[in-house]
Order: C-alpha cells, then structure tokens, then sequence
C-alpha cells in the first residue's frame, strides 16, 4: 500500500530508505490502461500531500468520491498541528458496483511499523467489493490472495493491458508520498 512516491521531503527530514518518484512520475504510472472502465481506486495520503493527490486521481483517470480516516491514536509532528491521520480517498471511475453495506468514515488503530497499514482496510475493500481482480501498487511484505502487487519490494512486473471483465478496484496509498492498491469490485 506504500508508494514509493513524493518522499523527498519526508525522507530528508525522517532519514527514512525509501525510493521516491515525483509526482508526475506516479501520474504516468498506467493505472488507466489496466483499469477496469468501471472502477474503485483506493488512495493513501497524509494532509501535507492531500491536494497533489487530485492530480494523481485525474491522470489514473478517476474521479474523487469520499475518503475515510485512519486514527492513528500517536500523534506525529506537523507544521501547523500535530497530525495524526491519515486520508484513504475513494476514487472511481464509471459505474462501479454498490456496496452491501455502509461503514464508519473514521477507523481508530495505533499505528505499528513506519508506513504500514492496518489489515482492517484491506480486509473491508474485500467485503465491500467482492469480485474482480486487486493490485496493490507499492505493496510491501507477502500479499494475501486474491491480491497482486507490483511495486520495489515485489518481485512482479506491472500487469499487462488486460482487464477482468467483472470490473476492477484499485487501491491507492498515500503516505507523505503516495501509495497506491488496485481493487476491482
């Protein structure tokens, strides 16, 4: 879920081993292309990033919908207040498919490992969108089935032009950089 996106400033002031792409290089990425044309996208984003998100969103080809909030309980230093969230936006791009059921807009977990996320997230796009196929870009660590990934910690090539015809999702992650997951539904 992590991107290795947009760190630079993050990584000079937290020291932190990330590769970094600028954000037109995660506009380029082809999510567009291997995006089911009804489809949910998933995108992870800290406030100090949340308007170059939009143009990320634009550029992938979806539309900006809601987002959720995860409370990270901890706070962390900010520039004008202590932040200790962040933003999952909900993009899509047709029609995708409805959701069973609404949820809570807000989700309380300790944050644990620097950049990961809880399980939870994942855990409800697979509720919330049971069909079609998932890709988490910029994933790290084993992703469960029936999830892809592709991203530096992975050992898998970008997926081709193919799309499922049951509809994508995908999901995105933004954090300080940009994260992003492909979830069909």
């Amino acid at each position: 879920m992590e991107p290795s996106g947009c760190r630079h400033l993050f990584d000079k002031v937290a020291g932190h081993a990330f590769g970094s792409m600028s954000i037109r290089e995660l506009c380029e990425i082809p999510v567009k292309q291997i995006s089911h044309e009804n489809c949910v996208a998933f995108l992870w984003v800290t406030s100090p990033l949340l308007e170059e998100a939009f143009e990320i969103i634009h550029a992938w080809g979806f539309k900006y919908k809601t987002s959720m909030v995860w409370d990270k309980v901890g706070h962390n230093v900010g520039n004008y207040v202590s932040v200790r969230h962040e933003f999952l936006l909900i993009c899509a791009k047709g029609t995708p498919p409805k959701v069973a059921r609404l949820v809570d807009s807000v989700y309380v977990e300790e944050r644990q490992e620097h950049s990961s996320k809880p399980e939870y997230f994942r855990e409800l796009i697979d509720e919330l969108y049971p069909a079609g196929k998932r890709i988490e870009l910029f994933a790290r660590g084993d992703i469960p089935e029936p999830w892809d990934s592709w991203g530096n910690e992975s050992d898998k090539n970008f997926p081709d032009t193919e799309v499922s015809p049951e509809g994508d999702v995908v999901r995105v992650g933004i954090v300080m950089p940009l994260p992003i997951d492909k979830v069909t539904g």
